[in-house]
């Protein structure tokens, strides 16, 4: 979609919206505990990159036959970074967890100073 959106003069702002790759992540992630939910969105949203770069490509042959277009690894590179770092930046956050508190004190430790 994201790749047909790319070449269709109204749908363009469509293809790199923030909004299309949230949906994917929502889609795959909703009611599965974090660790499958971190690792279903990884991969879709790797998966979405790849399928976008490469969809890109197959539509500008359809559209403009004969002419070169190479894929660019530099770019398709930086997104899939971009899409890990945001998955595994939001790994540590769980709304169904309280953020744990580190000991302020050892235990026994009554925090007054010693006598001696």
């Amino acid at each position: 979609m994201g790749a047909y959106s790319y070449y269709d003069p109204l749908q363009r702002p469509i293809s790199r919206t923030l909004a299309l790759w949230l949906i994917v992540v929502i889609a795959v992630a909703a009611r599965r505990p974090p660790r499958p939910a971190i690792l279903h969105a990884t991969v879709a949203l790797l998966s979405a990159v790849i399928a976008f770069y490469v969809g890109k490509k197959v539509m500008y042959a359809l559209r403009y036959p004969g002419q070169p277009y190479p894929l660019n690894y530099t770019e398709i590179g930086l997104w899939i970074v971009l899409a890990i770092a945001a998955v595994s930046g939001s790994a540590g956050v769980s709304p169904h967890q309280p953020p744990r508190l580190a000991r302020c004190r050892r235990h026994g430790d009554s925090g007054r100073a010693s006598d001696g």
